[in-house]
């Protein structure tokens, strides 16, 4: 019996047969010519894989882990890695496979060496297509073929485009000596509810194929060859999980509400159309935070009217499969800080989460700005799903009183700091709603994200503006803590979601949003935290938006409150 221990990326309970994956040989298992024209056959080989692989996924699992795969795709394309693998090879000094290994490598570092995961997370990618390449030249491939029912898959870095070319039926759990939260494999995993440990250390990669192995995706334990009395009391644990697992599904189409009478609207983020599907199969009642981001990432241009108000009124129609449309708040373009797409030409900064980001690049690009409002604006008045119904307070009244109908998008600012920031945004929401001829008689709620102390303790003054506030936790502690949460490990510990003074700036904004007649919701990370429901409600908030996997472990918890 051995035990490893790791991170947690994915949580759940298996007990399987280790399939052990082991990384290909560098040495040369096939003849061919060491010149660039025999690198560029491979590539567009890796090419079509990466094509077939695009279309099996999106037919067999969805669009948002399809997106994965084209994104690697994109990444594939890049000239600046085919002008690398050619300088290689004209100084004379390497073959062919290390000058592809080389290259990657370089490509990889650049993109470990930046400051935030995601990015980090995307060297992984890189790799993936270098080691693809490599492997098409020399004719070497890991058989999945091998794999059996209840595979425990072992390796160093799964890639995502490994994790998609397995039958997904076979995958028990997944255990990587390294790894990443927000690599793309520890994404999937969440994603397709695959237990998925990581950082386990390089030892358990010499471990043998064919093992009996328990992975607890609570601890972040792994046992290989466990005794009949650990396989016992893990079966034991097992069940009491199932058993959890067949109990939440009482709460499917159930309403979320306390004993006491008190409604509270369980809503999931989302990245995707596929994301908006899963919501719907979780039984979200809405969507709080559609990242519209992940729109623009992943491309050599910004993305068009046309494609954004695709991707809004597919996750839309995602979200009212049974004829009943329910909410989709779609967050205004969050780019910046963690997240830079070349075609904006923004400068690196030595502080980005404090730089130039949100909606402080929209109010500065009226031309990226002004384009994704238009598809906002024009999926809204396509998706009208109710009468309004507005509260009995005077400024709702006030600010409602032209509106007979209501849309099933709403638009979020993100990252609002100033009252000033809002009326230039609520200018241009104007200027496009006129420009596109928008029925008067359609409400558009129009809210903000706060994440910002400023916004949070002058949050009295910016309800009289919108229609509701939704706080984005992660930054808001951020910010509040002056503490870097993608930081190093010496600053962990003073890294407190419970901070008496992040709860008490949380009061203060539900209780703005309330004296001033709108809603507030949480979107952040903190809305799925079940130790703080009971302190959300009772401070006013009445939407909580979570991981689509979450959503009724959070009705179930909102249903037991008094």
């Amino acid at each position: 019996m051995k035990e490893f221990t790791g991170q947690v990326a994915s949580e759940g309970l298996v007990i399987g047969e280790t399939f052990v994956m082991k990384a290909a040989s560098l040495e040369k298992t096939a003849q061919y010519e060491n010149t660039y024209e025999t690198y560029a056959e491979a590539k567009e080989k890796v090419k079509e894989q990466l094509d077939q692989l695009y279309e099996k996924t999106l037919a067999e699992i969805g669009q948002a882990e399809a997106d994965i795969i084209d994104a690697q795709r994109l990444m594939l394309l890049d000239p600046d890695f085919d002008d690398a693998v050619k300088d290689a090879l004209a100084v004379g000094q390497t073959n062919l496979v290390e000058a592809v290994r080389q290259t990657g490598e370089t490509f990889a570092k650049v993109f470990e060496n930046m400051d935030n995961d995601y990015f980090k997370a995307r060297a992984t990618d890189v790799r993936d297509f270098s080691n693809r390449i490599i492997d098409t030249i020399q004719g070497t491939f890991i058989d999945f073929s091998q794999m059996v029912d209840k595979s425990v898959v072992i390796g160093e870095d799964i890639t995502p485009s490994q994790t998609l070319s397995m039958d997904q039926s076979k995958i028990a759990a997944f255990v990587m000596s390294a790894g990443s939260m927000t690599g793309h494999t520890s994404i999937l995993a969440r994603t397709l509810g695959i237990p998925s440990i990581i950082n386990a250390g390089a030892p358990i990669l010499e471990v043998p194929t064919g093992l009996q192995a328990i992975v607890d995706g609570k601890d972040g334990t792994v046992i290989i060859e466990p005794t009949s009395e650990q396989v016992d009391n893990y079966q034991k644990k097992f069940d009491a999980i199932w058993f959890e697992r067949e109990n939440l599904e009482q709460y499917r189409g159930k309403p979320s509400v306390t004993k006491s009478g008190k409604e509270i609207k369980v809503y999931a983020n989302i990245g995707s159309v596929g994301d908006a599907e899963k919501a719907f199969a979780m039984d979200a009642e809405g969507s709080g935070l559609f990242r519209s981001e992940f729109v623009y990432l992943g491309r050599s241009t910004a993305p068009s009217e046309e494609e954004q108000h695709d991707a809004y009124l597919g996750a839309a129609r995602a979200l009212a499969k049974d004829g009943k449309k329910r909410p989709v708040i779609i967050r205004t373009l969050d780019i910046g800080a963690d997240k830079n797409v070349s075609y904006l030409g923004l400068e690196v900064e030595a502080n980005p989460a404090l730089g130039y980001r949100a909606l402080r690049i929209q109010l500065d690009r009226a031309d990226i700005f002004e384009t994704q409002l238009r598809a906002l604006y024009r999926t809204a008045a396509e998706q009208v799903i109710e009468g309004v119904n507005p509260s009995e307070k005077p400024n709702v009244l006030d600010r409602h009183k032209k509106f007979t109908k209501k849309s099933q998008i709403g638009i979020m600012f993100p990252m609002v700091a100033s009252h000033w920031e809002v009326d230039k945004a609520l200018e241009m929401c104007a200027k496009v709603r006129e420009e596109l001829k928008v029925p008067e008689d359609l409400l558009v709620e129009v809210g903000i994200m706060i994440e910002t102390p400023a916004a949070a303790i002058m949050a009295d003054d910016l309800a009289k503006l919108v229609d509701f506030f939704s706080v984005g936790t992660n930054d808001l502690t951020q910010y509040t803590l002056a503490i870097d949460r993608q930081g190093t490990q010496k600053v962990e510990k003073y890294y407190d979601a419970h901070h008496p003074a992040l709860l008490r700036l949380l009061e203060n904004i539900a209780k703005s949003a309330n004296e001033s007649g709108i809603w507030a919701g949480i979107c952040g990370e903190l809305g799925g935290d079940l130790e703080l429901t009971e302190f959300f409600i009772n401070a006013g908030f009445t939407e909580l938006s979570v991981a689509p996997p979450k959503v009724l472990e959070l009705r179930q918890k909102i249903n037991s409150l008094d």
